[in-house]
């Protein structure tokens, strides 16, 4: 996967049952948050606050292991160019 590809690309994390989205790309570069408005209405500053972190966190999972992926992707392709 070429750096131009990692850049389009959108991983998204969420919490709350879609409530609150985090997105990256993929070179791990945080893009925007996407926020229901149903959140101001019936939640806390508390809550609000956990679901961040919870849809960051899923982000990041995500980001790694695609990272991991595409580092592997690359090895093997090397590997093969080098006739092993």
């Amino acid at each position: 996967m070429s750096l131009d590809e990692r850049k389009r690309m959108e991983i998204v994390g969420e919490a709350g049952a879609g409530l609150v989205k985090i997105v990256y790309n993929g070179l791990g570069e945080p893009l925007r948050v996407e926020i229901d408005d149903l959140i101001f209405k019936e939640t806390d500053k508390q809550l609000v606050s956990d679901l961040f972190v919870a849809a960051t966190k899923q982000v990041i999972e995500k980001f790694s292991k695609i990272a991991v992926e595409t580092y592997i992707a690359q090895q093997k392709q090397h590997y093969a160019s080098l006739g092993r």
